[in-house]
This record gives structure tokens, C-alpha cells and sequence, in this order.
């Protein structure tokens, strides 16, 4: 079993109880939200403004709980679909062979256009930016994703492939030149909203599930030890669940 994993069930007690208290608040929403959606038209004119909260499930060298807000706007007509948010996650890290990281955030900025059919089907890609900031580095990392999904009356899911084109790490947590100490994360992107953003509904519950995989840190400009660390391949993912409040 990954450690990740280990983490996840050696919780406590108390962070089950929370958690589990927070999603039931979150999904004692859903049947005034599919009840508003079904009872309208499916679509509005005008973009729609929204502003989120949530909990991310990590790992991954960081802290297993984290909360993360955000702040987006989406466009959804019956052929263009639109959605773009800036998040900030309160990311620490534990476990990623540094010492006294005591403090670390994570902002991201996320741009998705989509061309939709009349079945309800979609395609379209997007781009990803972060900046992890940590007390020892930062390290930031641009990742173009290509996908698609569906929307029905009260739900939309996508599924996207997200691969790294660009990954800095400042000089003070690098020693490779041009901060090239790469991961080269790939991954898959399952996003399901509840109801479907197509819907009026002002409350929207969105489930964000992402498995990657990635090499070992390149910490060397020696060719045979970079090809020795880009061979050692790991895997990860993270998992998070937010409300959004549209206007």
C-alpha cells in the first residue's frame, strides 16, 4: 500500500468526523440544486461569476488535508463552454526530502474553452498554472490538458490528459542551471459537477479527482544520472471538493 495512503487512514478520529460533517453539508445541497435545475431552462446569456471552497485530499509529500478558495467565472451556451478560475490551496509539505519546510501554499490559475455539440458531448483542451511556495523553494509548472465530456440534465463529467511543458525551480531549492529540477508530471483529469453548470442553479458541487505519474527530481546536470532519474517513475494523485456559489 502507497504511503500516501497510509496517511490518509492513519488520520484521526476527529479529521474523519470533520471531514465526513463537511461533505454531507455539501451534498444536503444537491437536491434544491437538481430541483432548481429542473425546473428552469437549461443556460443563461451572460457569463456567470463564481466563488468556491473546498477540501483537497493530497499526500504526496504534503500535508493529507489541506482547504483551498478560489474565485472563477464560466460561460455555458448551447455551443461554447468556458470556465476559468484562480484557486489558492494552503499546501504544506512534510515529506519531501527537505528540512524545517514548515510553511508552503500553492496558487493556480485554470483555463478551459470547449466546443459542444448538440448531443450534449464536448471537446476542448485548456492550460494549467502553479506555483508551489514553500519556506525552502519554489517551484512552478505550466501544463497544457486535452479533453472532453458530457453534460446531462443534472450533471457534467470531463476527463482530460495533462502533461508538463515548463517546470522552474528558484535557485535557493535548485542547484541545476535554469532551476531544471524537473518531475515531468502526466496525468488524467476526472472533473464532475452536480448539477450540470449548463443548469441555472446558483450552488454547484464540483469533485476534482487527478492521478499522475512523474520521475524522481533531477538534481544533476550529469547526463547518465538525469537519464537514471527521469527512468525512476512514481505515482501520486490528489482529490478535492468544492462548492461553488454562482451569480
Amino acid at each position: 500500500m502507497c504511503r500516501e495512503t497510509n496517511e490518509f487512514i492513519n488520520m484521526n478520529h476527529l479529521q474523519h468526523a470533520k471531514l465526513a460533517g463537511i461533505l454531507a453539508a455539501l451534498l444536503s445541497l444537491l437536491p434544491t440544486c437538481i430541483a432548481q435545475d429542473q425546473a428552469g431552462p437549461l443556460g443563461m446569456k451572460r457569463p456567470r461569476p463564481y466563488f468556491y471552497g473546498g477540501l483537497d485530499l493530497d499526500g504526496n509529500g504534503s500535508d493529507v488535508l489541506d482547504y483551498l478558495v478560489g474565485a472563477g467565472v464560466q460561460e455555458n451556451t448551447p455551443r461554447f463552454l468556458f470556465d476559468g478560475y484562480a484557486q489558492y490551496t494552503n499546501t504544506r509539505k512534510t515529506d519531501d526530502n527537505t528540512i524545517n519546510n514548515h510553511s508552503g501554499r500553492t496558487r493556480s490559475l485554470y483555463a478551459a474553452p470547449r466546443y459542444r455539440l448538440k448531443s450534449g458531448w464536448f471537446l476542448g483542451g485548456g492550460l494549467r498554472w502553479s506555483e508551489l511556495s514553500t519556506t525552502n523553494y519554489v517551484k512552478q509548472g505550466v501544463r497544457p490538458f486535452l479533453g472532453g465530456g458530457r453534460d446531462w440534465t443534472s450533471t457534467r463529467i470531463s476527463v482530460d490528459y495533462l502533461w508538463t511543458v515548463s517546470e522552474h525551480v528558484n535557485r535557493q531549492g535548485c542547484l541545476v542551471p535554469a532551476g531544471q529540477c524537473t518531475n515531468g508530471v502526466k496525468g488524467i483529469d476526472f472533473l464532475w459537477f452536480m448539477p450540470s453548470p449548463m443548469s441555472r442553479s446558483p450552488v454547484l458541487f464540483r469533485m476534482d479527482f487527478t492521478p499522475f505519474w512523474f520521475h524522481t527530481t533531477v538534481t544533476s546536470s550529469d547526463p547518465h544520472l538525469t537519464n537514471q532519474q527521469k527512468g525512476e517513475i512514481g505515482v501520486g494523485s490528489t482529490l478535492s471538493y468544492t462548492l461553488l456559489l454562482r451569480y
